[in-house]
């Protein structure tokens, strides 16, 4: 007969005497593994509470503590941010002033709603597409970071 087995932590919970779960007990009462199983946990949980305190004559604490590296706080200028900003605006406002003939006749048959809604969708990916990869960046630098403080 195939039989399902409780689980350990099932069987730690009955012999920890803490939970009463009576399906779990019924089939403590048909499987004689199980059964074992619980008797020792049971023999174990009454071993390990005669066991003594454990004390150090040294201080752990201050041990391990000290073997753990510090994980500095990554700290971002964002003036930067504005830098790409800066150089391609006038950039842009240059190229607008030289080909502005050309500009006209492109976009002179096309209703002005239609304009404003076309560069306002291209400002707004540009926008999203600038801060994912500085977003990016910065969690990539902060990865590196944490994973080697030394290395900054």
């Amino acid at each position: 007969m195939n039989q399902l087995h409780l689980s350990d932590q099932t069987l730690q919970l009955l012999a920890s005497q803490s939970v009463q779960l009576l399906p779990e007990e019924a089939h403590l009462e048909s499987c004689a593994q199980c059964a074992a199983q619980v008797t020792a946990y049971t023999t174990l949980f009454g071993e390990l509470k005669l066991l003594p305190e454990p004390h150090f004559s040294f201080d752990v604490e201050a041990l391990v503590m000290e073997k753990i590296p510090v994980v500095k706080e990554h700290r971002t200028d964002k003036w930067w941010l504005w830098l790409p900003l800066l150089v391609i605006a006038p950039a842009g406002a240059a190229m607008g002033y030289v080909f502005r003939s050309q500009l006209n006749e492109l976009f002179s048959g096309l209703p002005g709603l239609e304009m404003a809604l076309g560069i306002t969708a291209s400002v707004c990916l540009l926008m999203l597409g600038a801060y994912d990869l500085v977003r990016n960046y910065n969690q990539r630098l902060k990865n590196i970071e944490n994973n080697f403080p030394s290395a900054t």
